[in-house]
């Protein structure tokens, strides 16, 4: 098997040289997102100010709640991944590896959090090929893109849209969605087109690299796994706009599940296609402007959009540097180790 971009891995040779580029990393996405806040309700600093002051503090509770099942769902998903894979990892090791690995979201497409997911478990002592790893959690973002690519097809009607329109957004959809199961699932005519891709330069080494990929985790493209891949989404990303439907509740706001539902699975999809860091500025925009094509004012749609944000993407980058600082002697060893070794 051709390990373009993952041997160097397995043999910690790609290595962040600069421990300092992970702090500098996380401190200019804090600057872009506090940029994008800062936009948001400065157009109205003093109504947004009034409508956190009447906050109603009795929805906290769900808004606490719907954010841990959010994340309980992902571990689940992860695990499940793991097992399909004959991977037999402790459970507390694979909590550890995804939450820890949630500081590096804000890297393009995620993908630093994918390759650090499978690096904390090697630190672990887990005799496991970090290619598997890296491949799964591939496999888990495609699915989770999937996931949302169903909420925003099945709840566009909630916009209020003509009935054409309507139909014809569900008939695109839908018709995408079935490409790209076929595709996933024929796995002669997936490694063709890779083979086919191949042939140009400047993708050789990129899809060389996503063909492997796509051969360590094909099990989860099979039609049960992929099906409960999809299900599991699903229920996360109703989670997280559970999160943003009790928030407004909260700042006296009421707005239609569906349409909520629709703005968080878009801008999480958006801003995951994006390939910008965290999806900054993407996916704040894109909910902020869908949540006030639905009728909220600037103030409320600016409030939801950072409870939203926080809990999907912040709340990760939090508890992530909390874990690795936990475990800073841990990380620092084996690192220093590595370095040593070269």
């Amino acid at each position: 098997m051709r390990n373009i971009w993952f041997n160097g891995l397995d043999n910690s040779k790609v290595m962040v040289k600069d421990k300092k580029l992970w702090g500098k990393g996380i401190l200019i996405a804090a600057v872009g997102v506090f940029a994008v806040t800062i936009a948001i309700i400065c157009s109205d600093l003093q109504k947004a100010a009034t409508s956190i002051e009447r906050f109603d503090l009795k929805y906290v509770p769900f808004v606490l709640l719907l954010i841990p099942l959010n994340y309980c769902i992902k571990c689940i998903r992860y695990h499940y991944y793991l097992r399909l894979a004959g991977l037999y990892v402790k459970v507390k090791d694979e909590v550890y590896s995804l939450i820890a690995a949630s500081v590096m979201v804000v890297t393009p497409g995620k993908l630093g959090e994918v390759f650090l997911r499978g690096y904390l478990l090697k630190l672990r002592k887990y005799d496991i090929s970090l290619l598997t790893i890296c491949a799964m959690a591939l496999a888990d973002r495609l699915t989770e893109g999937l996931a949302m690519f169903v909420l925003a097809a099945v709840t566009v009607s909630g916009l209020g849209l003509s009935a054409s329109l309507q139909i014809g957004a569900l008939s695109v959809s839908a018709a995408s969605f079935l490409l790209i199961i076929f595709l996933l699932q024929n796995k002669k005519l997936c490694l063709k087109v890779f083979r086919l891709g191949e042939k140009i330069p400047r993708l050789k080494n990129i899809l060389t690299a996503c063909e492997d990929a796509y051969r360590e985790s094909y099990i989860i493209f099979t039609l049960k796994p992929l099906i409960i891949s999809i299900v599991l989404g699903i229920a996360s990303w109703a989670f997280e706009a559970g999160v943003v439907y009790f928030s407004l509740f909260a700042l006296g706001e009421e707005l239609g599940f569906s349409k909520i539902v629709f703005a968080v699975s878009a801008s999480g999809l958006l801003g995951a296609l994006s390939m910008i860091p965290g999806g900054i500025g993407i996916a704040d925009g894109t909910l902020l402007g869908l949540l006030l094509f639905c009728g909220l004012d600037r103030s409320t749609a600016g409030i939801a959009t950072i409870i939203s944000r926080f809990s999907t993407m912040w709340l990760g980058v939090v508890l992530g540097s909390g874990l690795l600082w936990q475990n800073r002697k841990e990380v620092a060893k084996v690192i220093n180790e590595s370095f040593l070794q070269r």
